[in-house]
């Protein structure tokens, strides 16, 4: 009929709008360009989306445009540190990761989606159609954050000077997932020191107000990152992925030159002239604390030997059984 004839040509009509407003004379609203981003994680165990903070946003995307491998969000963000390497951004705490996503949008209130798939352990972001997917959908129009205003923040101010006799001692921490809060708590035994070149080069990137530094410790390549709370840092380790808390403690420089001995052993049992994993002689690197193994008496470099401490491994060169938690005593 007609009238069956007339609707059919309405609906091709609008087809043809939806498909392409130009042909049939419609105005087309220009392209908007993506000047907003929000930035989100996966629960691991709903796999439901959560957005950040509009202030943690920025943060991120501020680290985002630095250049930084990661953001530490301190303990105001549960501890967490954001790894912005790699193909994928994850977010890490002492209780697990979890996977982030940064989204662009062309206006705050727009939807945004994500596929997620719930793996043996954990829900992970995955491919839009993937087998066992599901999609999450949401807007968070409150959480988006304004790329044409995203000002850099503040340079790091540097510390006020201080009139104190002594000198700063710079500490990594030997174990994992410790904060600034927790930190007090520890005895020095827990805390391991730097070379004096080393510990000098991180006071000096301290007292410049720069925002990390790269240092150099035996076989291992760190990146000190300061803050967020004062006198605290992140000793880094990218290739590893590992993260220890640092702190700065203000000593006589009598007890400087003391720490900076005390590990040295005047001899060693086996005659061991240098550190296996590293091939650094002992005599010339006098200023690395070394650390014996009590029962087949190999002596390395207690930062190289680290990775072993936090894998508990055998020794690397007899393959003895090494009960690790002799360095805690």
């Amino acid at each position: 009929s007609v009238r069956d004839e007339s609707a059919g040509c309405f609906e091709r009509c609008l087809k043809r709008r939806r498909a392409n407003p130009s042909e049939v004379g419609l105005s087309v609203e220009p392209s908007r360009p993506e000047r907003w981003v929000v930035w989100l994680s996966v629960d691991p165990r709903s796999g439901q989306i959560f957005p950040y903070p509009k202030e943690v946003g920025q943060v991120l995307e501020l680290g985002l445009k630095r250049g930084d491998a990661a953001v530490s969000l301190g303990d105001s963000f549960f501890g967490a540190t954001v790894e912005l390497s790699g193909g994928g951004f994850q977010q890490r705490t002492a209780r697990g990761a979890r996977d982030v996503r940064r989204l662009l949008l062309r206006r705050p209130e727009e939807t945004v989606a994500l596929w997620v798939r719930q793996g043996r352990y954990r829900w992970s972001v995955v491919d839009a159609g993937t087998t066992g997917s599901q999609e999450r959908v949401a807007s968070m129009p409150e959480e988006a954050v304004d790329l044409s205003n995203l000002e850099e923040q503040s340079e790091r101010e540097p510390p006020p000077p201080d009139d104190r006799e002594g000198v700063a001692l710079w500490q990594w921490c030997h174990e994992l997932h410790v904060t600034p809060a927790q930190a007090e708590h520890l005895e020095d035994c827990f805390w391991g020191i730097y070379a004096e070149q080393q510990n000098r080069q991180i006071e000096e990137a301290y007292q410049g107000a720069e925002r990390q530094v790269e240092i150099t410790v035996g076989v291992r390549q760190y990146q000190v990152v300061f803050g967020p709370a004062a006198g605290f840092a992140r000793q880094e380790d990218q290739r590893l992925r590992k993260r220890r808390l640092m702190r700065r403690r203000w000593v006589s420089e009598e007890v400087l030159r003391r720490r900076m001995t005390q590990d040295l052993p005047a001899s060693t049992e086996r005659e061991q002239e240098e550190c296996i994993l590293c091939l650094c002689d002992f005599a010339e690197t006098a200023h690395m604390p070394v650390v014996e193994l009590p029962e087949c008496k190999h002596v390395f470099h207690r930062a190289c030997a680290q990775q072993l401490v936090d894998s508990r491994e055998r020794c690397p060169c007899c393959r003895a059984e090494v009960d690790w938690a002799f360095l805690a005593t």
